[in-house]
């Protein structure tokens, strides 16, 4: 993930959501959208 940066969707349930999206932080990740209750767009800031 690091060397590609890819656009990343994922489904992440709300009992999980802080984890994950600190885990996807870690590697220069932000949310930039909700697409449902559950799935998002992350995309490398960096």
């Amino acid at each position: 993930m690091k060397q590609h940066k890819p656009v990343v969707m994922i489904e992440i349930f709300e009992r999980n959501y802080k984890e994950i999206s600190t885990i996807l932080h870690s590697y220069g990740y932000e949310k930039t959208e909700q697409i449902s209750d559950e799935d998002y767009i992350f995309r490398n800031k960096n």
